[in-house]
């Protein structure tokens, strides 16, 4: 925001620069300065907003203490700089937007506000029930911005002229869409129609009819701001995954309201509070019992609830005499959420429900775990997207992240801007959307040349492969960085710290020593690590089969510690043939989270990886209930190399007569405890010797128990633990930390 102020006989701009665009900046401005009763003008220069008032030093502080206390919801003042010029114009009019340097920040799209919602909500209301009602304080943005400036003509609403009485909100100072860019109501807005499978329209009232069928039993499709939800009644979930191919994986609940969410769940404070903000996130909170909703979230101990944040959503309630709705991306399996007509009827469902406005940015609903005082992102997307995080350097740097729950980072000017959530980019339809979200970033934040772009070192990923391929278009270097030094990179940026002793945890990364790392910890600044201690490595008979195939990593820990009594189902005489024959050439791991996965199978948890993260998540029910067992002896071993034993620990397992379903979680407990603690004891002595804190991240750094446990070690040595805040602890951070990395080495 640039305004001109007269000191005296000089004149003074006043450049301020955060989040101007599309939150009601220039309004505000205007509606100050006739409060003030000032002459002068505001526009709209794509990095700034210019204001030009005549006056003196008294005026201008006068002037900046009324903005500062008037702002909406979605702005923010980040900084100012001074500098001379020239006012124009005498009265205050807001004049045509002109386009200046890409630093202004975007808003995310945000949950209907509440004086939106009561329009919604009032009968005598010309938006009553009005699935597209938004002002500036609310709605869609992110995803309908084509391109800076902000206006209405490089939005998906271009199509959609404003009727007289929108134009007349539109330009009164005094409502609360004066110059809100997605005004509309329903006579300028664009419509919803419901079609059948075959594409045909169904005659009657959209969203009536479409509730009809879905209380029938029926799946069908909604359209809403960045892409579509599959929706059901949660007792039809059975005949959604068999038609959808999904047996396992969790769905999402779309809840009427919060009594609802309580009545389905067992929600602390800090978890309503995310549920009901303005991201309103998919929040995953515990079942009432783990045996509830067994349809929609399988073998699992919690499931992920949000509540309505569009007028659609609250629209689809009004018909509906249900409180909870099956709510989950539509998409085919690995690829990303669809957008279109055409994408949506390939899904082959019963009954859509789509709208006429473009979906310029896809994003999918982001999705949070509460750990008290913090927001544990597994998908950073919708809601939060694309709000920047501190990038630790000036160059401009772009990262390609891993493989699985692919974002890509930007970097430039000190800010990092994360991507929405892309997905495997392993299918050339996520790759697809990997480079078309990085041209709209690229494009949106003028970012013309880049320093160098960060990839993972493993040689097989695709994300490594296209990084090289726009390096060599922009005739830039590829920098590989270490899987876990960048987890490490993103936390320490995300808690604003420079050092600290990280355990960074997870399924599998690649490593220097061509080994799969994956329960590492490291000494780490953003720029070096030292790894102080690991897990003791496991084989993987088949690679990648064996983390598809958990079995595998049951067998080949009994054969390795010379037992051939492995449960019943395991491993076949033919298979374990097989898997023998693959033992000599197989990689070696020293992944928690195949660790975890082991255990699962084991214990019987989970019987199969059916989804990214099954099985360590279908152990946390167990982990949750055990109870210690000292008469059972675990104990892990830790040589002075740094290695902390596994195989020890997985022996005591496997000696255990586990006759009952408690005393399987008390083992699942035992065990994971013991390699916790080996773990931790390594990191707290690091962190004592060099004085720093002790940290979390990785993808295991989402089991809760598992933290729970780091978090009583760590803090009965007197140390400080950091977690996450706004970076994914998981893969969706990796981008973030390769940015930093890469960024602070050029400098």
């Amino acid at each position: 925001m640039i305004w001109y102020v007269n000191r005296g006989d000089t004149l003074v701009r006043i450049f301020i620069y955060g989040t101007v665009q599309g939150v009601g900046f220039r309004p505000t401005v205007h509606r100050v300065a006739s409060h003030l009763g000032v002459a002068g003008h505001v526009r709209n220069n794509g990095a700034n907003v210019e204001v030009c008032i005549p006056g003196g030093d008294e005026e201008a502080e006068a002037f900046l203490e009324a903005l500062r206390r008037e702002l909406p919801p979605l702005a923010e003042i980040t900084s100012f700089e001074l500098e001379d010029g020239e006012p124009e114009g005498d009265a205050f009019v807001i004049l045509i937007s002109s386009e200046g340097s890409r630093l202004s920040m975007i808003p995310p799209d945000t949950a209907i506000c509440p004086a939106c919602m009561a329009e919604f909500r009032d009968r005598s209301d010309r938006r009553h029930r009005h699935p597209f009602t938004n002002c500036t304080d609310c709605g869609a943005r992110f995803t309908v911005i084509r391109d800076l400036p902000y206006d209405r003509p490089l939005t998906s609403m271009a199509p959609f002229p404003m009727c007289s009485d929108c134009e007349g909100e539109y330009r009164d100072p005094t409502s609360r869409r004066f110059h809100a860019q997605t005004t509309n109501c329903p006579d300028c807005a664009p419509r919803y129609t419901l079609l059948d499978r075959t594409g045909a329209k169904i005659p009657g009232d959209p969203f009536q009819t479409f509730a009809g069928q879905v209380m029938e039993g029926g799946l069908g499709v909604v359209k809403g701001w960045g892409g579509m939800h599959i929706v059901c009644l949660p007792e039809a979930s059975d005949a959604l995954r068999e038609r959808y191919h999904r047996p396992a994986k969790p769905f999402a609940l779309l809840v009427r309201d919060l009594e609802a969410a309580r009545t389905l769940t067992r929600m602390e404070p800090g978890e309503e509070e995310a549920l009901t903000g303005p991201v309103r996130p998919i929040v995953l909170v515990h079942k009432r019992d783990p045996a509830d909703l067994q349809g929609v979230a399988p073998g699992l101990g919690n499931v992920g609830v949000m509540l309505p944040y569009t007028p659609s959503q609250l629209l689809l309630f009004q018909h509906l005499p249900v409180d909870a709705l099956v709510f989950t991306s539509a998409n085919l399996p690995g690829e990303p959420i669809v957008t279109t007509r055409e994408q949506a009827l390939g899904l082959d469902l019963d009954v859509y429900l789509l709208h006429d406005r473009e979906i310029i940015q896809r994003a999918d609903d982001s999705v949070v775990k509460v750990m008290k005082d913090h927001r544990l992102f597994i998908r950073r997307s919708r809601g939060v997207v694309p709000t920047p995080v501190p990038a630790g350097h000036e160059r401009s740097v772009l990262a390609t992240g891993a493989q699985l729950n692919v974002v890509a980072a930007l970097a430039t000017g000190g800010r990092m801007f994360l991507t929405q959530y892309i997905g495997d980019s392993s299918r050339e339809p996520t790759q697809r959307f990997l480079g078309e979200a990085v041209a709209h970033f690229r494009r949106m934040f003028g970012i013309d040349e880049l320093d160098a772009i960060g990839a993972d070192m493993h040689p097989r990923y695709s994300t490594l492969r296209i990084a090289d391929r726009w390096a060599r278009e922009e005739g830039v270097p590829v920098v590989q960085v270490q899987h876990h030094h960048a987890h490490a990179a993103s936390l320490l940026v995300d808690a604003g710290t420079d050092e600290a002793v990280v355990l960074a945890i997870d399924g599998l990364g690649y490593g220097p020593d061509g080994t799969l790392w994956g329960g590492e910890v490291l000494a780490t600044s953003m720029d070096t690590y030292d790894r102080v201690a690991h897990l003791e490595e496991m084989p993987m008979p088949g690679g990648e089969r064996a983390v598809l195939d958990p079995r595998r990593l049951v067998w080949a820990a009994h054969h390795q510690l010379g037992r051939e009594d492995w449960p019943e189902g395991i491993a076949t005489p033919e298979e374990a043939r097989v898997w023998e024959q693959a033992l000599p050439h197989a990689p070696r791991t020293t992944g928690m989270g195949r660790f975890l996965d082991l255990v699962s199978i084991y214990l019987g948890a989970a019987d199969r990886m059916s989804y990214d993260g099954e099985p360590a998540m279908r152990l946390e029910p167990f982990l949750e209930r055990g109870r210690p067992r000292p008469e059972w002896g675990f104990q892990v071993e830790r040589t002075t190399s740094g290695v902390v034993g596994v195989m020890s620990v997985l022996n005591t397992m496997f000696d255990l007569d586990l006759s009952s379903h408690q005393d399987r979680c008390d083992a699942a407990m035992a065990a994971v405890d013991a390699v916790v603690s080996g773990l931790v004891d390594a990191a707290s002595d690091e962190a004592e010797r060099l004085g720093i804190p002790v940290g979390v991240t990785g993808g295991v750094a989402y089991s809760l128990p598992i933290v729970d446990m780091i978090a009583s070690r760590v803090r009965a040595r007197g140390l400080d633990l950091i977690l996450h805040d706004r970076i994914p602890p998981g893969d969706g951070g990796i981008s973030a930390g390769q940015a930093i990395i890469v960024g602070r080495g050029l400098e």
